[in-house]
């Protein structure tokens, strides 16, 4: 992070701003725009549905959807080779006390797009969480407790509003 606002800070010291403007805009590209200030994602990349890191994951997210669907959380799942017809996006969604999910393909072109833009390994499991402005937060490697990304998410400054919010207006998961 240095380095690039020494870089910016040079161009725009040397007249250069409107170079200083289009790289820093290249380096800081939104991956997911039709999610962008509407969900947070959770982008899951493995080789197989049958993949035992996978299989891991999606246990952990089935049994915390409503507090996914607090945090209005999608999950995009992309399958590599024999599995990529299996890759999907689902949408949390909050319903009275309880998350409902709902679930639709993602065809090639989306997945190959998305993978290669959030820079995702096609070989082995990895994660990514992209906030609701759109920009990658963090990476995983390895699957990861809900609870532990729930603390991520929770610090952001857009979800400490909402927990003040849904707070106020009795919204909460059983």
């Amino acid at each position: 992070m240095y380095k690039l606002g020494f870089v910016v800070f040079a161009l725009v010291l040397f007249g250069k701003w409107d170079s200083a403007y289009c790289w820093f805009r290249v380096r800081s590209h939104v991956c997911l725009p039709t999610f962008r200030w509407q969900s947070r994602v959770l982008v899951i990349a493995s080789p197989s549905m049958g993949d035992q890191a996978y299989q891991q994951q999606s246990r952990e997210i089935k049994s915390n959807v409503c507090e996914m669907s607090l945090r209005d959380m999608a999950v995009i799942a992309i399958f590599n080779v024999r599995d990529v017809d299996r890759s999907k996006v689902t949408w949390m969604v909050y319903q009275q006390h309880f998350g409902v999910p709902r679930t639709r393909k993602l065809n090639h072109r989306e997945a190959h797009r998305i993978v290669d833009c959030l820079g995702l390994e096609k070989d082995r499991f990895n994660m990514v969480l992209v906030g609701a402005d759109g920009y990658k937060k963090r990476t995983y490697r390895y699957p990861t407790s809900m609870a532990t990304i729930f603390r991520l998410i929770d610090t952001m400054p857009m979800r400490r509003r909402e927990i003040q919010e849904q707070a106020r207006d009795g919204i909460y998961c059983y």
